[in-house]
């Protein structure tokens, strides 16, 4: 799990242009929201909300 955080993080273009480039405190919650679902969706993993 680290090492796809890392690689979403630092490597992969659409995460890392999303978290780069947020410069207000909605965007940057929206981006760290999207880095997130694509974590879970590659890790096969299904957020519930309780």
């Amino acid at each position: 799990m680290v090492g796809e955080l890392l690689r979403l993080r630092f490597s992969d273009g659409d995460a890392k242009r999303r978290l780069e480039a947020a410069d207000t405190k909605i965007k940057k919650a929206l981006a760290w929201q999207y880095f997130v679902s694509v974590l879970f969706q590659r890790l096969g993993m299904v957020l519930n909300q309780d």
